[in-house]
């Protein structure tokens, strides 16, 4: 998955797993989809004055926008893909961090 260092749920004590998932908790990138919604709006305004009115642009110029708009739509696709592996991976990291905590308070308090 992209990330540095060892995986938390291979982690041994719980300060190992904090330490763990902190770190990759900052490695994760953030806002991954605004600068793609930018885009899309920038190329859908162009695309509609070109497809918009009759005549006003010619046929390489009208296939140049298509092609463009195909390469944004799959970058999307990819986009939301990634957020949603990012997603997956945040519940799963989460139940990891509860299966942790439930140990540790089944621990009994003299040891």
């Amino acid at each position: 998955m992209g990330r540095e260092g060892l995986p938390p749920e291979d982690a041994d004590t719980y300060e190992e797993f904090r330490a763990r998932l902190s770190q990759e908790q900052a490695a994760a990138p953030t806002r991954a989809i605004s600068p793609l919604w930018s885009g899309l709006v920038g190329l859908l305004i162009p695309a509609y004055i070109v497809f918009g009115f009759k005549g006003a642009g010619s046929l390489p110029l009208k296939l140049g926008v298509v092609v463009v708009l195909a390469a944004i739509l799959v970058l999307a696709m990819r986009t939301f893909r990634r957020s949603e592996r990012q997603q997956a991976r945040s519940i799963e990291l989460d139940r990891l961090q509860n299966a942790w905590q439930e140990s540790l308070g089944s621990r009994s308090p003299s040891l």
